[in-house]
Order: C-alpha cells, then sequence, then structure tokens
C-alpha cells in the first residue's frame, strides 16, 4: 500500500512528548530507546537513521534480518527500540504524547494528535520483527479508534468508519502486513480519511490531548 495523504495534516507542536506521573523518566527513556536503535542500526548497516518516513524501509530490513532470533531478552530490547524510533517518528508526523512507565516499554502507549488515534509501538514493533502477530494475548498490536457514537450526521462511530473504509482499500502482500512501512501508511491513511470526514462535517480543526483519552486509559 502505498499513501499519499490529499491533505497532509500539520504536526502539533504544543502537546507534551511524555504524559503522567512518570513523565520525565519516560521522556529519558524515549530518548535513550531511540538513540539506541539509531546506533545499532548504523552499526549492522552502515546507514544513519534520520527520522524520516523513508527510514522505515531500512528498520524494516534491519528487524527482518532478526527474524530467527527466538531469545525472549533479546527479542523484547529490538522491539522496544524499534517500537519508540517508529513511535517517535509518528509522533513527529502528527502530533502526539506518549504514556506508560519508564521501566516497561513493552506497555508505552502513543496517544496522537491530530486524530483520536492511539497504539502501543513496541508490540507493532515485535509483530514486525516476527512476521505475524506476537503469541501473548497480552501484546496489543490494535490501532485504537473512538468506539463511541460519533457527532457526525450518520452517528458512526469512528472505529466503524474506518473499518468500513479500510475494507475497500486493495490487500496487502502477506510479506509486507506487519511492516513498521505499512504500519504507518495506515495510520496515515486512518488520519487522512477521519480528516476528511470531520470537513465534511463542518468541524473546525482539534487537537486532541490526554484528557480526551482519559475515558479509554482509565
Amino acid at each position: 500500500m502505498t499513501y499519499t495523504p490529499s491533505t497532509p495534516p500539520a504536526a502539533p507542536d504544543s502537546l507534551p512528548r511524555t504524559s503522567g506521573p512518570d513523565a520525565a523518566a519516560l521522556d529519558a527513556a524515549v530518548g535513550d530507546l531511540d538513540r539506541q536503535l539509531r546506533e545499532q542500526v548504523k552499526r549492522a548497516l552502515g546507514v544513519e537513521l534520520d527520522g524520516s518516513v523513508t527510514s522505515l524501509a531500512f528498520l524494516d530490513h534491519y528487524l527482518g534480518l532478526a527474524r530467527s532470533e527466538t531469545r525472549a531478552p533479546i527479542l523484547d530490547l529490538l522491539a522496544a527500540s524499534a517500537g519508540v524510533y517508529f513511535g517517535e517518528l509518528v509522533r513527529r508526523e502528527f502530533g502526539g504524547t506518549w504514556v506508560g512507565r519508564a521501566g516497561d516499554p513493552r506497555n508505552y502507549r502513543l496517544l496522537l494528535g491530530a486524530q483520536y488515534l492511539h497504539f502501543t509501538p513496541v508490540a507493532l514493533a515485535l509483530a514486525a520483527i516476527l512476521g505475524r502477530e506476537p503469541d501473548d494475548e497480552d501484546i496489543d498490536c490494535a490501532l485504537h479508534l473512538d468506539i463511541r457514537s460519533g457527532s457526525e450526521p450518520d452517528g458512526v462511530s469512528d472505529a466503524t468508519f474506518i473499518e468500513e473504509r479500510l475494507m475497500a482499500v486493495p490487500p496487502v502482500p502477506e510479506d509486507q502486513f506487519y511492516t513498521l512501512t505499512t504500519r504507518f501508511e495506515t495510520i496515515a491513511l486512518i488520519i487522512d480519511l477521519l480528516a476528511q470526514r470531520r470537513a465534511q462535517s463542518g468541524s473546525e480543526p482539534y487537537t486532541y490531548t490526554l484528557d480526551d483519552y482519559s475515558h479509554a486509559l482509565s
């Protein structure tokens, strides 16, 4: 799936990188894991990851090299650093805030600002390494949308609206489905579809904050 947004979303600058009672420690942990991933890829591939969308192709290649790895501590560390790099890339593109406990990267959650959408980047990175959904049912690889009835005239929730729209998108080849490149394209498509929906209903541009997610995260 190759996707170009019809209207590139503006990344809100007003959102803090991290939030919650562990915000300072989480911010430091996110920075450390992001740097760690860049250093790993540079040593392995001789490539400087620059935080751009195109850098995801190099990251997907690097993660594919670890597909035969079976040692849980190695997989957890790689997924943590790759997930944070991916999450930071998404955050810079669309605005967003990390929440979670600094010592528990598997459960770091990114709450986007451009539209109501939250997910666990480290879980997506683990799926990219494995090339499939992880066996652990506690690992959340979903992209979570608002399941409440929408404010638009049709009263349909964002989750239902996007599910219907994505069914019309051509399927992605199996070997690309779990890549971080495909995940990013899916997120970008969802954000653009929701932006179009808001515009068509006459809604003013809005930046989502932690308060907007409180009902889902409580």
